[in-house]
């Protein structure tokens, strides 16, 4: 009897059916990248702080670069110049919240306190003057007074393993900061090299547009949110509106970093405060100024600090806020914007640009303008019109004029 072999089933043609060179390392390759993209996911969530923290270090790196290369210009060592830069900033920051910190922590916990009377105050009057049904917030409300006025030992460990964690995070960043502008030549040496000596001019340029840009949008930014507190804590001093501090800081930072709407969600709590607690009057004055100061920052200040900044689209930010506050948490949706700044860079340097012809499909404005020509056009033909017959009347009467004057 003839055993049964393998072999038998070889077709004939086999060397022809072969598999396609590299098939084997192929599927290797694949293998390997499917378990770590498995691993990665497990693990994601645990690594999200680290992530952030080094995306945070890479956005102040970024953002003083150009002021190291500036002092290395002027002949400074660049580990020199990064350990004095940093320093200053860390003097400038400390000395703020020396001048604030405890008046910016004891105002926020008045206002913590004051949220119940603020709300019933607010609840009293829509219930009378509009015979608004609010909910009660009464339990809540206690709730959260007793929260932050409450003094116990799991509290006091909390707060305390809280300022430690973040103590902890905030040496981790600067040491990679530090790290990342004082040996950042060494770095961008690393990277370049696994690129051809044709690719790296494209990829210099690209680092030294990104930095130019990101650097350019955080400073614009931090810019108008503190023009944006001074000027909401003068108008809420001037006006003997309460918990001015946390206020004017809460609406600078929300107005800069959530685009579009920010400067009217930043300054709800400033109305809500003041009509709680001054009256109807400022409530609707605290409205008019904040309206007030969006448009001249819209009009004068944005257009002064922003002129050489990254531009971004209103809906595409907004968006990335949304979804990176759903992702990330509030941290999110702060990094978002800087988060966007670098995607725009690298997608304008990376992918090629064409001309879009005009259509009413990309650009509503072409309506306007030629509504525009023709009443420019209907204004000419009226005026040619009106002087058309004046002047055909002077052309008859100056012979008659004249014609007295021959005949005498």
């Amino acid at each position: 009897m003839k055993k049964f072999s393998l072999s038998n089933l070889k077709p004939e043609d086999a060397n022809e059916r072969r598999l396609p060179k590299g098939f084997v390392l192929a599927l290797v390759y694949t293998a390997i990248v499917a378990a770590a993209s498995i691993w990665i996911w497990q693990h994601f969530s645990k690594a999200m702080p680290v992530m952030i923290d080094l995306l945070l270090a890479l956005f102040f790196a970024l953002a003083m670069e150009p002021l190291i290369a500036w002092l290395i210009k002027k002949g400074w060592n660049r580990k020199l110049a990064t350990f004095v830069t940093l320093t200053v900033i860390l003097v400038a920051i400390g000395g703020v919240m020396g001048l604030f910190g405890s008046l910016f922590v004891q105002q926020s916990i008045e206002l913590g306190t004051a949220i119940p009377s603020i709300y019933e105050t607010i609840h009293n009057f829509l219930n009378t003057k509009f015979n608004l049904d609010m909910p009660e917030m009464k339990d809540a409300a206690k709730q959260l007074s007793s929260f932050i006025t409450g003094d116990t030992a799991l509290k006091t460990l909390s707060v305390a393993l809280s300022i430690g964690t973040f103590i902890i995070n905030s040496v981790a960043i600067l040491l990679v900061v530090y790290y990342m502008v004082a040996y950042g030549p060494q770095m961008r040496h690393f990277i370049l090299q696994w690129f051809r000596p044709e690719r790296q001019p494209a990829i210099r340029n690209l680092w030294i547009i990104s930095e130019e840009k990101i650097a350019g949008f955080l400073y614009s930014r931090v810019i108008l949110a503190i023009l944006c507190s001074i000027f909401t804590a003068i108008y809420l001093l001037i006006f003997d509106i309460p918990y001015w501090l946390p206020l004017a800081l809460f609406t600078g930072i929300i107005s800069q970093f959530i685009p579009t709407v920010g400067t009217y969600i930043g300054g709800a709590l400033p109305v809500i405060v003041a009509l709680g607690s001054n009256g109807l009057v400022l409530g609707v004055g605290t409205l008019v100024f904040i309206i007030i100061y969006q448009q001249i920052e819209n009009l004068i200040f944005s257009p002064k600090v922003s002129q050489h900044t990254l531009d971004l689209n209103p809906a595409v930010s907004y968006i990335s806020v949304l979804l990176f506050g759903y992702m990330f948490g509030a941290l999110g949706a702060f990094l978002a914007l800087p988060v966007c700044a670098i995607i725009s860079v690298l997608w304008g340097q990376l992918v090629q640009k064409y001309p879009v012809e005009e259509h009413e499909l990309v650009n509503d404005d072409i309506h306007v303008q030629i509504k525009k020509a023709e009443r420019i056009q209907r204004k000419t033909t009226k005026k040619s019109t009106k002087t058309t017959p004046k002047s055909d009347s002077k052309t008859n009467t100056k012979p008659n004029s004249k014609s007295p004057a021959k005949k005498s």
